[in-house]
């Protein structure tokens, strides 16, 4: 190996050190908070954190701790390169298996700062995981990642694909999270279709749907009354939680 590669690949791991040692925790409720994240910045931006990350692709494995602390740095950066780091992600996802959960939390965190055709990548891809029944939409934490970055932006097709999903996942909690997405889209055709059910869901997704039927209008407060007396005292703090917070279109704004 030439001197100078030498000389590279001992900066390389200067910088991974030195962004290692980085303490990354910012307080947005301190009194001093303008100052201090913009002193991080500053910090952040004495790193080449998409050429890091570029290199650590190119690892036939990417070593995770290093990796992950890359992906928590990227919110830092600015707007364009901020989207250059999303759509490298992207395109690395099996690369990036490790670390899955923390590369769906940057891209969430990243989400409205980038341009709207990376917001249709952003779903393209992660719609085309679920589809695929990708390996890495096999494990059910993964899939509660990429649904929160999906649920940023809807689309027809994202809206048959998490459709078809909710048919096929027997886990709860993912059943349970793409009610309140479909809430949040307003697809009060497929709440509406899912009344029926109600009785049959799990506890989580009972709670979830008492949420979502707000969407429904007189359709859901004649739903409402009609199973008043069948719902838990918890299921009542959830309706009435509801009732004050999402009733009406505001319930696109529903947290997830």
């Amino acid at each position: 190996m030439a001197s100078s590669e030498l000389e590279d690949e001992d900066a390389e791991q200067a910088d991974s050190a030195s962004l290692l040692r980085l303490s990354l925790q910012f307080d947005p409720y301190s009194p001093n908070a303008v100052e201090d994240y913009e002193i991080l910045r500053s910090e952040i931006a004495r790193f080449d954190i998409n050429g890091l990350l570029t290199k650590e692709l190119r690892k036939s494995r990417v070593h995770g701790p290093t990796t992950r602390k890359i992906i928590q740095a990227i919110k830092f950066l600015p707007s364009l390169q901020k989207r250059d780091a999303v759509l490298s992600m992207l395109r690395s996802l099996d690369s990036l298996a490790p670390v899955f959960g923390a590369v769906m939390l940057a891209i969430r965190e990243a989400f409205s700062d980038l341009d709207d055709q990376t917001k249709e990548e952003v779903g393209l891809v992660l719609g085309g995981l679920i589809k695929s029944d990708s390996h890495l939409s096999k494990i059910d934490l993964n899939i509660a990642y990429a649904l929160r970055v999906i649920a940023l932006r809807r689309s027809d097709e994202l809206e048959a694909i998490l459709a078809q999903l909710y048919r096929s996942s027997t886990s709860e909690v993912i059943r349970r999270d793409i009610l309140l997405i479909m809430a949040k889209w307003l697809a009060s055709y497929w709440i509406s279709d899912r009344k029926s059910y109600f009785h049959s869901m799990g506890v989580w997704e009972r709670r979830a749907f008492i949420v979502s039927h707000y969407l429904l209008g007189d359709e859901g407060r004649h739903w409402r009354n009609h199973v008043k007396d069948e719902l838990t005292p918890f299921e009542l703090v959830v309706r009435d939680w509801a009732s004050q917070n999402v009733a009406g279109r505001s319930i696109a704004e529903l947290p997830l």
